[in-house]
């Protein structure tokens, strides 16, 4: 992440004392249990599945996904119909 972002992010975990809401602690893994590594395991699953999907249209792969999985999610791509 850029040092911009990163300035960003971490001013926003600050507000919030890095800490999660019940929800987004609901929602994540072991490995995030601050406000900045949640917002990082997301910024990076959504990265992933973008390039994901750059890489299966580059190759004329289907990249039909669920409609229901509009949000990012933390399934593998092909989970997600990337690589059917």
């Amino acid at each position: 992440m850029s040092p911009a972002l990163t300035g960003v992010l971490r001013e926003a975990a600050d507000w919030r004392s890095n800490k999660l809401t019940s929800s987004e602690y609901d929602e994540t893994t072991w490995s995030a249990r601050t406000c900045l590594t949640f917002v990082a395991q997301r910024i990076s699953v959504a990265v992933q599945l973008s390039m994901a999907q750059e890489a299966a249209e580059a190759l004329g792969l289907s990249v039909a996904a669920d409609p229901s999985s509009c949000a990012v999610s933390e399934r593998a791509p092909t989970q997600m119909g990337l690589w059917t």
